[in-house]
């Protein structure tokens, strides 16, 4: 059973759809495959039910899509809906971090040091590369650390581009270079918090989701140039 970088959850469903969300994330289930209930409880060694709540959920989310012929994993995501999604990260989540400053507690605060602490030491670590589901897991938990804490329900927004947005930033951006960059990004925005500064963690995640917007769409205008393999937008 897939499990990398997935906390325990509330219920058996939330967890298979966190396993399942893990697996689309990190191209483990492709885009376009073809799913069914049964493949699910067999590969996570569960009963059909938790199953078929966890792919109901993952529709919710646009990681699955129903068609005539069955549920298939969605495609990739293109240029022109990450730049728009990008355009709306900018002003919901700077607003989400800004409303989470003047409500974060030090609990929280602790929590998210240790999610950024162990986001550096992944980056540090050589297997003869840094796990790259573990760096796309570790950057939704500090991300949703904040999120959660400023109590909007905005955050719904958020939920409903999160896991495409992950799935292009696993399969493009950390795949070509683990950017550690975001992770002096991410102490910026969390010391802002720990200082109760709400202006200067809104403008820091705004900072940071520009630079991140700048290098995903560079991924799309140069990847093969690289020398690396151009994704497919199906």
């Amino acid at each position: 059973m897939t499990n990398i970088g997935v906390p325990l959850p509330p219920s058996l469903p939330e967890y298979i759809r966190r396993l399942v969300e893990v697996d689309i994330v990190t191209g483990a289930l492709a885009a376009r495959t073809r799913i069914t209930e049964e493949q699910l409880a067999k590969r996570y060694s569960v009963s059909r039910t938790p199953v078929r709540e966890a792919m109901r959920l993952l529709e919710n989310q646009r990681l699955l899509v129903r068609r005539k012929a069955g549920v298939f994993v969605a495609t990739h995501t293109t240029r022109d809906e990450v730049e728009v999604i990008y355009q709306v990260r900018q002003s919901v989540e700077s607003f989400l971090t800004e409303q989470a400053a003047g409500a974060i507690s030090d609990e929280t605060l602790t929590r998210l040091q240790k999610v950024h602490d162990e986001f550096r030491r992944e980056l540090r670590r050589k297997r003869p590369a840094p796990d790259i589901a573990n760096l796309v897991a570790l950057d939704s938990q500090f991300h949703w650390g904040i999120y959660e804490t400023s109590r909007s329900e905005l955050t719904g927004i958020v939920t409903s581009y999160w896991g495409l947005l992950q799935r292009e930033l696993a399969q493009r951006v950390y795949e070509a270079s683990p950017p550690a960059t975001f992770a002096d990004q991410h102490e910026e925005i969390l010391d802002a918090l720990k200082h109760g500064d709400s202006v200067g963690a809104r403008q820091h995640m705004l900072d940071h989701l520009k630079a991140s917007s700048d290098v995903i769409l560079a991924t799309f205008d140069d990847i093969t140039d690289r020398g690396l393999p151009r994704i497919r937008n199906d």
